[in-house]
């Protein structure tokens, strides 16, 4: 979880500060264990009066009660415990779960984990856990295990301390060593560390924010077990939670942003690409203004080297605590299922296709076989001088002709279903181009430059055909920069290819600009004046229909489009398309 738990945790203990401990009873205790500590008669070796010791238990029960993290509150109280009996080894077992052990150390400098601490060790620690009691021993470490991380040489006499902690039904152990302890201390220092962890759970115990840490640390563990991003944010747009799924989508470090200052939260626009931050500022401005959850199904994100497809909502305003306002967004990473459902449509397409060649073959080959025969029997009819016979040959191989041509007409038609214009996002549907491109191995290792002007206006158009238009134009360039890359590398001569797609806009004159140039192989002059004709092509297994059709859809779109070839050299196709389609414009 990136450190915004811990904002929402100071937003909470700003709220309870009034509710802090009662004094006279946390002063009793105080003076209780300051009659304790003077029973152990060190206060002459740690150089403490009582006053030093009154100081240092109310910075402890000062650092309980603003403390937002029971972690380094249990640092502190080691600290202060160290100055008090200046323990040799000491840390605080917390049990997570049935299996899971959490070590907790003065300084962090005891970095082991609870395996690695010998056997001995760990069970009497199960067996504080186990029974609540605390209890001690002395020993001179003959019966701990040899790769034992933190005890001391063989030989030394150590007294062991293990005292429970209760916190907010939790049980913690804390586990000390001291050295060369003298017999007449070791019960005093006992019974002084019994009394101060007494104390210690009572400060917690009285302490409403330490409930609410438990409460908040529980639903910090909930929201990073979701799979979904989840954000939240307050009023003025900064962020004061985000879960690991989050942080992932969005490939952000937590570390590198300043979620630990309250007083300086990272803002959402920060962690976003300029181009983004206008879409998330409507998206989140409509989440505070309206009483309706918002949704966005397909919001394309772009981390910088990849671009993945988000399903975003936002909720209306929640209530935080002082009386704050905020957000909830949930985001999930759809990259890969829109990836997948593109090439399932595709799949059905393809199908549907084979389905329509199948039918078309099977109408030619029955026309063709008429034609055929009548050839046939034309030559034999003319051979034989049955001249009368073979002019109805001669007519019906004329019919035949007209009827395959009237077919491909026909099919040619289908081809073209009728235009539909709407208002639509022209960046979205170059994303959303670029997108299904990239899932194809043809692009794989092509470099893409993607130029777009993101302030792009909504286009009347058809959105089918553009889409039809702007694949076709790539796929041709991807084709062209393959033949020449197999044509250098051949040579023995480096080749990068590359493929470039420009987007702008002409405001004066409301003109889409779009520019798609490639570095393969190019045309001739000759192929240069036949592109767009029906049927022409220079592969080797084309239909000469790919370009035919683009010039049309612009055609029908009121457009033009006009191409820069030369042979070895590339080719660039420029295109303008106009923002309103002459019959929308209101006169």
């Amino acid at each position: 979880m990136i450190n915004g738990i811990k904002n929402i945790h100071s937003i909470s203990s700003e709220s309870n500060q009034s509710n802090s401990l009662d004094k006279s009873t946390t002063d009793e205790i105080v003076a209780c264990l300051i009659d304790k500590f003077v029973e152990i008669e060190l206060t002459n070796l740690n150089g403490l009066t009582r006053e030093d010791i009154w100081k240092i238990l109310s910075e402890l029960a000062t650092s309980c009660a603003q403390c937002t993290d029971l972690n380094l509150f249990l640092k502190h109280f080691l600290q202060k415990l160290n100055i008090m009996i200046s323990y040799d080894t000491a840390f605080i077992v917390t049990k997570e779960s049935f299996q899971h052990f959490e070590i907790i150390s003065e300084d962090d400098s005891l970095n082991f984990e609870f395996d690695n601490i010998s056997h001995t060790i760990k069970s009497l620690i199960k067996r504080t856990i186990n029974s609540a009691k605390p209890f001690q021993y002395e020993d001179n470490l003959k019966d701990l295990n040899s790769n034992d991380q933190f005890s001391n040489l063989p030989g030394k006499t150590t007294h062991r301390f293990f005292i429970p902690i209760n916190i907010n039904s939790n049980c913690h152990v804390l586990y000390i060593e001291k050295l060369n302890l003298q017999a007449e201390h070791s019960r005093p220092i006992y019974s002084f560390i019994i009394q101060f962890c007494k104390w210690v759970e009572y400060l917690t115990k009285n302490n409403p924010q330490s409930h609410e840490i438990i409460q908040l640390n529980i639903i910090e563990s909930t929201l990073n077990a979701v799979p979904s991003g989840i954000i939240l944010l307050n009023e003025n747009g900064e962020i004061l939670l985000m879960n690991n799924a989050a942080l992932e989508i969005f490939d952000i470090n937590a570390n590198d942003n300043k979620f630990e200052d309250k007083d300086n939260l990272p803002t959402l626009m920060n962690l976003f690409p300029e181009s983004e931050q206008a879409s998330w500022r409507y998206m989140i401005g409509t989440a505070f203004t309206s009483y309706k959850t918002f949704s966005e199904p397909l919001f394309y994100h772009d981390t910088g080297y990849m671009e993945k497809v988000l399903s975003v909502k936002i909720s209306p305003k929640v209530r935080l605590p002082k009386r704050q306002t905020g957000i909830l967004i949930y985001v999930e990473d759809i990259t890969e299922r829109t990836i997948n459902e593109k090439y399932i449509i595709l799949s059905e397409k393809l199908v549907a296709q084979g389905e329509i060649t199948n039918t078309i073959a099977h109408k030619m080959n029955n026309l063709l076989t008429v034609l055929t025969n009548n050839q046939e029997l034309l030559k034999r009819h003319l051979d034989q001088k049955e001249y009368e016979k073979a002019k109805f040959n001669n007519s019906t191989i004329s019919d035949s002709i007209n009827k395959i041509n009237d077919y491909i007409i026909s099919l040619s038609d289908l081809a073209q279903p009728e235009i539909s214009f709407v208002t639509y996002d022209f960046n979205q549907i170059i994303e959303e181009t670029i997108l299904s491109l990239k899932a194809s191995n043809k692009f794989k290792y092509i470099n893409l430059i993607i130029n777009i002007n993101q302030d792009l206006p909504l286009v009347e158009l058809d959105v089918i055909q553009i889409q039809q238009l702007l694949t076709q134009l790539m796929e041709n360039a991807a084709d062209a920069v393959q033949e020449k890359a197999i044509s250098e590398n051949a040579a023995n001569r480096t080749f990068e290819p590359e493929i470039i797609l420009k987007a702008d806009y002409d405001s004066q004159n409301e003109l889409i600009i779009i520019t798609i140039s490639d570095n393969g192989i190019g045309l001739s002059d000759a192929e240069f004046k036949k592109i767009f004709n029906l049927h022409y092509t220079t592969k080797k297994k084309g239909h000469g229909l790919g370009l035919f059709n683009c010039k049309k859809i612009i055609d029908s779109h009121n457009g033009k489009i006009t191409v820069e070839s030369k042979k070895g050299n590339g080719t660039k196709f420029d295109i303008i398309l106009p923002q309103h389609q002459p019959r929308y414009i209101k006169k």
